[in-house]
């Protein structure tokens, strides 16, 4: 009975998530749904085409993210520009990849991965 009585002890699984944009990849595998599950904060979004090419095709809220796009900022540094939400960021970042108005560089990723096992 008292293993039972910890259990129910245990804080919500959400006290324990990351704190936004400190580790936008665990907060986007766990907000934002599987399209994203890899989501790193090192990851470099970057607009395909140009804003008039989209311009009929988004909102004014993923107009304002596009435009904070420079191909050079990661996730995270835009997601502390942009002033909104983390995980509005994410969703909009994730909404623009699917429609396929923006990608998403991953090259940050292998040195980032190596300077964490090699110390």
């Amino acid at each position: 009975m008292e293993t039972n009585a910890r259990l129910y002890e245990a804080p919500p699984v959400r006290d324990r998530l990351p704190t936004i944009p400190h580790d936008l990849s665990e907060y986007a595998r766990s907000e934002t749904g599987p399209a994203l599950h890899d989501l790193w904060p090192s990851d470099v979004p970057s607009a395909i085409g140009t804003a008039r090419d989209h311009a009929a095709h988004v909102d004014h809220r993923e107009a304002f993210v596009l435009s904070l796009l420079d191909g050079e900022s990661s996730l995270e540094e835009l997601a502390s520009a942009a002033d909104l939400p983390g995980a509005e960021v994410l969703a909009i970042i994730r909404e623009l990849c699917a429609r396929g108005i923006v990608s998403l560089d991953r090259s940050q990723r292998a040195t980032l991965l190596r300077t964490a096992l090699l110390g």
